[in-house]
């Protein structure tokens, strides 16, 4: 348990502070719903969608509810 923890703070590391201000205290679950929305942001910028990204992996797209 004390690794994931390590590890969800180094995450939070990487998150923008409008994202997430520093001192500001997040669940492990916020941690990781704001890491998946700061990617797909900076995926939507380098214009990399779901499908373009699956397809060059080879795989066909999932569709992901968050």
């Amino acid at each position: 348990m004390r690794r994931l923890a390590q590890a969800l703070l180094q995450l939070r590391h990487y998150l923008p502070p409008a994202l997430a201000p520093a001192g500001q205290s997040l669940t492990k679950i916020e941690t990781l719903r704001l890491a998946i929305r700061y990617i797909a942001h900076l995926s939507a910028l380098l214009g990399l969608s779901e499908e373009v990204l699956a397809r060059r992996r080879g795989t066909a797209p999932q569709n992901c509810p968050l």
